[in-house]
This record gives structure tokens, sequence and C-alpha cells, in this order.
């Protein structure tokens, strides 16, 4: 490369090694080779350019791209904060399949109650369905550290426990399904409550 005011731009000279001929650029078109796409900044020889996704970016772009792609993976199926404890992202990803996989069951429920004519089948299937949703969307919330998916897992949780006592044959079976509660969620909501300032 060449160093050169604009007066010599358009000249033609020869390499003294390859004896190949050139013509020579402006400087001011040489200082300034790449632009970055995510700010439009320009990228000087003597800066160093990156390559983020196929695109060329600078280093202060490229620092906070990539902390961002990390931050919430695209390509996860379940985009988890790296700062959430790994249990909650387990316990998520549990909640998350295992109501996808009931959803799919209730679905071949619906339709064999549907095929019998059993109507009544359609509405506990939507009923579920509801559920589900509302389950799915809090364990992706947790897995993403939503202080407000931890507030959900505690309200769905509360509400289990008080079907089981108003619906339940006797008391006894609304403690079981209290138990079944707290066993479930309270290492869940313990690990959760106790690493608090990660979720916002």
């Amino acid at each position: 490369m060449f160093n050169c005011d604009d007066s010599y731009s358009g000249k033609s000279v020869t390499c003294k090694k390859c004896r190949q001929r050139f013509v020579i650029a402006p400087l001011s078109i040489i200082s300034s080779l790449e632009k970055c796409s995510n700010c439009s900044k320009e990228i000087n020889r003597e800066d160093q350019a990156h390559v983020f996704q196929g695109q060329v970016v600078c280093e202060d772009c490229n620092t906070c791209l990539r902390s961002d792609s990390e931050f919430i993976p695209r390509n996860e199926f379940i985009p988890r904060n790296p700062d959430v404890p790994k249990l909650v992202h387990v316990y998520a990803t549990i909640i998350v399949v295992s109501n996808y996989i009931g959803m799919i069951i209730t679905a071949f429920g619906v339709l064999a109650g549907l095929a019998q004519g059993e109507v009544l089948a359609l509405i506990g299937g939507a009923f579920y369905f509801g559920f589900a949703f509302v389950m799915i969307r809090l364990g992706k919330g947790l897995a993403a550290g939503e202080r407000n998916a931890v507030y959900g897992v505690c309200a769905m949780g509360g509400l289990a426990a008080l079907a089981g006592f108003i619906c339940g044959e006797d008391v006894v079976s609304g403690f079981i399904i209290l138990a079944f509660v707290l066993v479930f969620h309270g290492p869940l909501l313990f690990v959760a409550f106790r690493h608090w300032r990660v979720f916002k």
C-alpha cells in the first residue's frame, strides 16, 4: 500500500519487487476501507475489523453483539440466561417438555373422545391446553431469569394445593397433593429465591 496525498491519485506506478503496475488511490479512500454494518462507524486501517454473522463490525459492536448472542442463544430450544442457576434451567426444561408431551397426549384423547361422541372431551382438552400454555410460558421465563415466572410458579403451586383440598375426597388427598407440590417445586423455588438478584 502506497502512502501519498491525493495529488498523486490516479497516477500509475510500477512495483519494484513484482514489476506490476498499480494506480494510486486517494489516501482518504484507503484510510476508511470498512464501515461497521451495525453502527455505521468507519473502521480505519489502524483499527481491528471483526466479522459477526457474516457482517463486518467494529471492535465495540463485536463485543456487544457477541455478549448478547451468548446471553440468549438463538438456537436453544429454551433460551437461557447463563447467570440463572443450572438447577433452575433443568426444572424449566422439565416443565416445558412435560407440558408439550401432555398437550400431545391430550390432543389424541380429545380426538378419541370426539370420535365416540363425547363433546365434553373438547372442553376438558381446551382447559388443559390453556393450563399447559401457561406452564410452558412460565418454564421459559424461569430459564430466561424472569421474576414474574417465579411468582407464577408459586401461584400455580398454591392453586394446585388449594384445588387438592377443595376437590379431594378427604383431607388426606389435599395433603398428598400439597406434599407433591412442595417436593416438585420446593428445590426450584429455594434455589431461585437464594439467587434472587439474578432474576429481573
